[in-house]
């Protein structure tokens, strides 16, 4: 597989354009340099430009329309090449001069501007929700009326025409071009002229809240000396007398405040580019510090300035173009160095400002605090980065299903359009629009999906088609319109997606349900990855529909066209209609106690909750199931009536009335006028509750299961604007069983690759060949690693990991983006009565599954299958779960009682979920061998798949991956087991926990362990592995020799002392013994002898073999590994069975080759051992495709397909199957399939090549 492209930057420009902007894209891939150049896209095939040849022309129907390149080493360029290319290039340079002299010729005068500025500013006013954010900001209504700021709104009228060639005007000079509420900045130059504008939006977009007033009219000066235009700077003068000379980031409310606050003359900049405007700076400096009478800039950075990089780049350049210009830059510090300091013109306290130089400042960056910080900023900004939307085309409308036109063919439309929107209802137009097309819509959640089968019309298939053959015919009909969970996407033949429009309803939640998900889709992963390929590229269209669609799940949609060749052009809508998300949102930070916030403290949330319960109708919507049905029983006990929609009340009937359809909750509401609704993340991804002022509360309690995203949905299943949403949510997110806990994907996909590495090292530790096998490993890892699934999970990774980290900040941030007034909140700490009511319902859980009927495991796999299955049957699997994992556990009695009871249960199920796992480690720390012996036959199975089976399977690598093996080597290596003497003390200069603390410094080491040392001592990292074990540990004071004190460790609890854990502990053992037993020891030699032979054909072949795209089949059917632009000279080779005896083929494949083209022999010189003995080996052939023809299983198709397509190889005397192929296994038809084509066989999973 293809490693991705990297666009264009200053430190990577294109070779052949010289473009920085990203336009353009490079790739090394295997040393062989590959470019996609947009700007000579009309460029021909075998072009030569700057050294570099054209082996592909830009195709027109792709979105990324540029031609791919390859460095041309053929020849040397003859004069005539160079002069051409010289040609060119001074062509698109006249170009460009031509086109900045025509903007210079059309742009405004600044006294032009000024005249037509001043007649808009004329016509407008200040709105109360705008006058009120200066106020905030600390303006007095002096400075409100001295700013000259006004409001506007999106397509702003004016009474009064206006100059039509104003930037920002439309063509009849009646309307602004403003898209969304803001108030307008006027931009005055050093003599006080209006030169621009700039809008101060209300709610930001795309994560900017200052957009310039623009239009097609040109917006940038040209003053004298200036050639490609400047945009406007605002020059901002003091009430009084100014006594110096600022520059300030900004152009509107900051550098205004900030001359008043420091009496100076400010010169602001629009995102502090003062450069980009070099002559209209230089030439307000020279007017300005004459005014004043120094040479002395006072530069106040923002807070956080420091932390990011790119700004402190910005700062440099600007600070060096003053030195030069002899202007002395003073930088005022105030330890401004996190974004929760003040910005300038929110300080109160001006006097704790000191100046420092320049060099000091950027000084600063080295510190090991702030290079810590700088990190954090940078995972921020990436962060921001991926959550935005940037659209190919924008509109502002409440509903979107009159405003966009329906998607057409062979087009793939991805809409980001809020809850509420209307996007359910342009999914019911398309479908009306095409009776004659077949439709398929995946999802994440079945639940919602059921709603939309019975609006739509659709068949769904968990519940429609069962399985059985009347259901299979369904999905193969091409006029079925079928809806499910993308799960169910393994149900499907790739034929089954031809001409159909492909629906991806909330896209975001289902690649990541795709992707990251432990649900049934984990265990075929890469058949789903495969079969949704083959969606895309065999669908008439595709939709996608999500309102937290995102420009980097677009970019890596993107390549996944790219790499199989899928011809759809992608087109991104954006909706910034944000009416739905004005609420006001009291963001409850904890509870108050003393002069300390409580940041975990949910009292005072609940308090409110259970205040307003009686006052009007409320909503509470939550990720813990608990909390909503411990919150409940207060209710019912307090005689309020409403519903409860969480795990547990799925199979009720008035549940599965609330969730018929779209509109089924608001008539269900409506008909029986509930308390409160009671809401889980089964409403996440739809229900459409609609009904404006009737709940007047919504409550969102998130303890950390759910992360951004989801959060923002299910707090947007109440679609009412004007309720009062109340928030808390925990700072820190639930943690994840992920290798890595790093916000950066680069940094996740390399930890993952050295930890699997480093498996592989330690399972094959003292086994012959160890080197051979762990080279396999990483063979194996580097071929998974390349796919764009496994690139595009270690970004959902990052996100989620920075999201877990800081889950309060990103869901606080989030709300303030989509618009919502949010408003922290804290009072002082009360009681929780809910957190007995939760332990209440523990208890009866935990009893409920203690006294469970005992089912068999495969009757327990049944329940977890069932979607529809009841809160008893629930039940029973659980208990069959912990009996299986803990086999004997219920025989076990304790001083004559049974240990497998409702308080067992409680402790397992509620109080220490990870109790068993910490056992288990415990088990394998004292039983080494038998982690390394299973962790062999893991890595046994996965190679075996991917060299010697008949359906040879990529590695599934994942970010979840984990290994018990390394952690248990990792705990030896720092020598854990000698602080399980309960007769060990240790202090934190005890040098046995010294050298374990220094060790553990490795960041292999504590990534096994998964424990870090972090700032803490060595007695204390000691501790927390420990109790890793389930162990607990005590510590008392003494006095050293030298009168010093010091805390002394010992153990105070262990699970060998405890009669429960070391109960669990046989158990897992019993277990763990069984599983071994019936484990075969592995034999590798089978392995490495295929290993080594595929390496000998692949450089036995390399020099020969004619260049084509080559194919390697796995599991989930025939994926491109290499394609002819990067490898021409080295296609992948296979060892194929031809009447029992090995031939060394060469696979070729190129769609519309003929059979005997597309499988070469070896030896250009020897005949195709297949058309030799094409012949000899046609009766057995005939006579397997006879049997394999079943009209029964087959419907009749494969017969029609023999006599069509087979035939014709048997009238050409040519080969009638590949029965050959594989111990004789496997023919074009098969009992369960049909190959209509060369194409569908070769990318289906009969195709084999061993």
């Amino acid at each position: 597989m293809s490693r991705a492209y990297t666009p264009t930057s200053k430190v990577n420009p294109c070779p052949i354009c010289d473009d920085t902007s990203g336009k353009c894209r490079t790739k090394d891939d295997g040393g062989k340099e590959f470019i996609l150049c947009m700007n000579f896209g009309d460029s021909k095939f075998g072009e030569l430009v700057n050294g570099y040849k054209c082996i592909k022309e830009a195709s027109p129907n792709k979105s990324y329309f540029a031609c791919t390149w390859i460095i041309d080493n053929s020849a040397e360029w003859t004069e005539q090449q160079r002069a051409e290319w010289e040609r060119r290039k001074q062509e698109k340079k006249d170009h460009q001069a031509r086109e900045m002299a025509e903007k210079k010729r059309r742009s405004l005068s600044p006294v032009e501007r000024d005249k037509g500025y001043r007649e808009i500013f004329a016509q407008l006013e200040l709105h109360p929700d705008d006058r009120e954010d200066l106020k905030r900001r600390g303006f007095t209504d002096k400075q409100i009326e001295l700013s000259g700021f006004k409001s506007v709104q999106p397509h702003q009228f004016l009474k009064t025409g206006v100059n039509p060639n104003l930037p920002g005007v439309t063509k009849n000079g009646k309307e602004l071009v403003v898209k969304a509420d803001g108030y307008l900045i006027p931009v005055k130059n050093v003599d006080g002229l209006i030169t621009g504008c700039q809008i101060r939006l209300r709610t930001p977009i795309d994560g900017n809240r200052y957009l310039w007033l623009s239009s097609q009219n040109v917006l940038h000066l040209f003053p004298d000396g200036s050639t490609q235009g400047e945009l406007p700077l605002a020059v901002h003068r003091p009430q009084g007398k100014p006594s110096g000379l600022a520059l300030v980031e900004g152009t509107g409310a900051k550098p205004f405040l900030v001359a008043n606050r420091l009496n100076a003359l400010v010169i602001g900049a629009a995102g502090g580019q003062f450069p980009s405007s070099r002559n209209l700076w230089r030439d307000a400096l020279e007017k300005l510090s004459a005014e004043v009478g120094s040479k002395e800039i006072a530069i106040p950075p923002d807070a956080g300035d420091i932390l990011n990089p790119s700004v402190m780049n910005r700062w440099k350049g600007v600070t060096n173009q003053l030195i030069e210009w002899g202007y002395k830059p003073v930088i005022k510090w105030w330890n401004q160095v996190t974004k929760n300091d003040s910005d300038i013109d929110e300080l109160l306290d001006y006097s704790q400002i000191k100046d420092i130089t320049a060099d000091e400042f950027f000084a600063l960056q080295s510190q090991s605090e702030i290079k810590q910080l700088i990190r954090n900023e940078e995972a921020w900004e990436l962060w921001r980065k991926v959550k935005q939307f940037t659209g190919d085309i924008n509109i502002n409308t409440r509903y979107i299903s009159d405003a966009i036109e329906l998607p057409q063919s062979g087009q793939c439309t991805a809409i980001n359009s809020g809850l509420g929107s209307g996007k359910t209802t342009l999914f019911y137009k398309l479908v009306q629009a095409y009776p004659d097309k077949g439709f398929l819509a995946f999802g994440a959640r079945n639940n919602l999906l059921r709603q939309t089968a019975g609006e739509a019309g659709f068949y769904h298939l968990q519940d429609d088609l069962k399985g059985d053959e009347a259901g299979m015919l369904l999905l193969a009909d091409p006029l079925s319109k079928i809806i499910c969970c993308i799960d169910s996407i393994i149900h499907f033949y790739p034929e089954y997606f031809d001409g159909k429009i492909l629906i991806l309803d909330e896209f975001e939640s289902t690649f990541k349900q795709l992707l990251l998900a432990n649900t049934a889709v984990s265990q075929w992963r890469q058949r789903a990855c495969y079969l949704l390929i083959e969606a895309l590229k065999r669908c008439d269209r595709v939709v996608i529909l999500d309102g937290n669609l995102k420009d980097s799940t677009i970019a890596s949609l993107e390549e996944i066209f790219a790499n199989h060749g899928i011809d759809k052009k992608i087109t991104k809508i954006k909706n910034l209609d944000n009416s739905l998300t004005s609420n006001r949102v009291r963001f409850y930070v904890g509870a108050n106690q003393g002069d300390e916030i409580l940041l975990n403290n949910r009292s005072v949330f609940n308090k409110y909750v259970l205040e307003t319960a009686e006052d009007a109708p409320f909503t509470v919507v939550s990720d813990s199931q608990i909390y909503l049905e411990g919150l409940e029983k207060d209710l019912i006990a307090n005689g309020l009536k409403g519903l409860r929609i969480d795990s547990t009340t799925t199979d009720k009937p008035e549940v599965a009335i609330f969730l018929k359809n779209a509109d089924a909750p608001k008539h269900w509401i409506l008909e029986n006028k509930p308390d409160y609704l009671l809401l889980s993340p089964s409403l996440e991804n739809g229900g459409n509750i609609n009904i404006p002022g009737y709940f007047k509360n919504i409550f969102g309690y998130f303890c950390g299961v759910l992360l951004t995203d989801e959060q923002l949905q299910i707090l947007r299943r109440v679609r009412d604007s004007e309720a009062l949403i109340h928030i808390f949510c925990k700072p820190v997110g639930l943690s994840s069983n992920s290798v890595s806990s790093s916000p950066f994907p680069h940094e996740i996909e390399h930890t993952l690759k050295e930890f699997v590495t480093d498996c592989a090292n330690a399972s094959f530790e003292g086994l012959d060949f160890k080197e051979a096998l762990t080279k396999m490993i990483e063979s194996v890892t580097q071929t998974a690693s390349q796919s764009e699934f496994f690139k595009y999970e270690c970004k959902l990774r990052a996100i989620a990991n920075h999201e877990r980290f800081n889950l309060r900040e990103c869901l606080h941030e989030a709300l303030i983006n989509r618009g919502y007034k949010v408003e922290p909140f804290s009072e002082e700490k009360t009681d929780d009565p809910i957190k007995n009511l939760e332990s209440e319902v523990k208890d009866k859980n935990s009893k409920a599954i203690a006294e469970s009927e005992i089912v068999s495991t495969e009757k327990a796999e049944e329940i977890n299958r069932n979607p529809r299955a009841t809160q008893e049957e629930k039940f029973k699997a659980k208990k069959r779960r912990y009996l299986d994992r803990l086999p004997g556990i219920e025989k076990v009695e304790i001083e004559g009682k049974p240990l497998f009871d409702a308080s067992f249960v409680r402790l397992v199920e509620y109080d220490d979920r990870r109790l068993i796992g910490k056992l288990e480690t415990l088990h394998f720390l004292q039983n080494a061998d038998q982690a390394k012996l299973i962790q062999q036959n893991r890595w046994h199975k996965v190679l075996e798949q991917s060299f010697t089976d008949e359906n040879p399977a990529n590695f599934n690598l994942s970010t979840g991956y984990r290994s018990m093996l390394l952690k248990i080597k990792a705990l030896n290596e720092i020598g854990i087991s000698k602080f399980l003497d309960p007769n060990k003390t240790w202090t934190s200069q005890d040098p046995d926990a010294i050298k374990a603390w220094q060790k553990a410094k490795d960041p292999k080491i504590s990534r096994a362990i998964g424990v870090r040392p972090g700032n803490d001592s060595p007695a204390a990292y000691i501790g927390k592995v420990l109790k890793t074990l389930d162990f607990k540990t005590e510590s008392s004071q003494s006095s050293t020799s030298d009168g010093k004190r010091e805390r002394i460790y010992s153990l105070k609890e262990s699970p060998f002392e405890d009669p429960i854990k070391s109960s669990v502990l046989g158990c897992i053992a019993a277990r763990i013994n069984a599983k071994l037993a019936e484990l075969e020891v592995k034999n590798f030699d089978q392995i490495l002898s295929h290993f080594e032979a595929q390496n000998a054909c692949t450089e036995k072949v390399s020099a020969c073999t004619p260049a084509a795209s080559t194919y390697i089949k796995n599991a989930a059917g025939v994926q491109k590994s290499e394609s002819q632009e990067s490898k021409p000279d080295q296609p992948k080779t296979k060892l194929i069975c031809i009447n029992g005896s090995l031939q060394e083929v060469a696979v070729n494949y190129a769609p519309t080759a003929p059979l005997e083209e597309a499988i070469t022999a070896i030896e250009p010189s020897a005949p195709n051992p297949l058309q030799q003995t094409s012949e000899a080996i046609a009766e057995p052939i005939e006579n397997a495709i006879g049997s394999a023809i079943k009209p029964e299983s087959l419907i009749g198709k494969a017969v029609r397909w023999f006599s069509e397509y087979a035939g014709k190889f048997i009238d050409q005397g040519r080969i009638k199957a590949i029965d050959s192929v594989v111990n004789g296994k496997v023919t074009y038809v098969t009992s369960d399939g049909w190959y209509p084509s060369l194409d569908d066989l070769l990318q289906s999973d009969r195709y084999q090549v061993a």
